[in-house]
């Protein structure tokens, strides 16, 4: 009997770190996941025919577009959730961005969303958020309200963003916090630009958090002029996601790699864009 307790002992003992080995074996092996995202940015919404702009129309026949290829509109926080969370995207995901934060984007973009069911994520400049009752060069750029910002932040398919307070020309006043990129002037020193660049980013959080918006998880980089200071100023303020406007960049995401949301590519799209233009970038994410 001690004999056959013995080895039941010594059976158990073994089963137990079998299964221990089994375990550790597994999530030691376990492989996480990586997926390629393709951008698209877009700015006004009007006919004008601008590199910059596009129609009603033009934003309807892209998105059909996406859709007879088998492309899902996803959003900032679906990039998030995939890689913070180890969260599920569709097998053809794509971001829809606007930047500027025109009143056009409030006018004609929000009911066309509305109407789709996608989200999109807007980016906003800080400096330029019309202010009612008031005669400034904000108004006359025709941006949106805070109001209109607010009322598109609460809907389910718009997310909005940073586009800097007041780094982004030529719409400025040149003050000394003011500048036409995000980028470090010559000569400038690290300590000094990143003083300058979250100083903007705290003014931008100020309109933002005027607007109703409370959690700062994105920012596009003006005209797409990134670099690695004001990535670190980004980082340490909790953003989670920037963009730039890089159209060869690769948007690779990783599941537990923080660093595979940063400085993301983006394709332009316009009026102009044929569907072979469109399909070449898509193709990329689609071997």
């Amino acid at each position: 009997m001690k004999k056959t307790g013995f080895f039941r002992t010594i059976s158990a003992v073994l089963l137990t770190a079998s299964l221990f080995a089994v375990v550790f074996s597994s999530v030691g092996c376990s492989k996480k996941e990586s997926r390629v995202v393709p951008v698209l940015m877009m700015h006004d919404m009007n006919d004008s025919g601008d590199t910059w702009s596009i129609s009603e129309d033009g934003f309807r026949r892209i998105v059909g577009l996406l859709d007879k290829n088998g492309f899902t509109p996803v959003s900032v926080d679906d990039l998030v959730s995939f890689v913070e969370r180890n969260g599920t995207l569709p097998e053809k995901p794509v971001v829809l961005t606007f930047d500027d934060g025109y009143y056009s984007n409030y006018e004609l973009l929000f009911p066309i969303v509305k109407e789709l069911g996608i989200p999109v994520s807007v980016f906003v400049k800080g400096a330029t958020i019309r202010v009612e009752g008031e005669d400034t060069p904000a108004n006359k750029l025709l941006k949106m309200s805070f109001e209109e910002i607010k009322e598109l932040n609460s809907s389910p398919f718009v997310s909005v963003y940073s586009h800097t307070y007041a780094l982004h020309g030529p719409n400025t006043s040149y003050g000394p916090d003011e500048r036409d990129s995000a980028l470090p002037l010559e000569g400038e020193s690290e300590a000094s630009y990143k003083e300058i660049f979250a100083r903007d980013c705290e003014r931008a959080e100020e309109c933002l958090s005027r607007a109703g918006i409370k959690e700062f998880t994105a920012f596009s980089y003006p005209d797409g002029k990134s670099c690695e200071w004001a990535e670190d100023v980004l980082s340490e303020r909790g953003y989670k996601v920037s963009f730039t406007t890089d159209y060869s960049r690769d948007n690779v995401l990783t599941q537990g790699d923080l660093s595979s949301l940063r400085m993301l590519g983006r394709m332009n799209v316009n009026d102009d864009t044929t569907e072979e233009q469109l399909l070449r970038y898509l193709d990329r994410y689609n071997p």
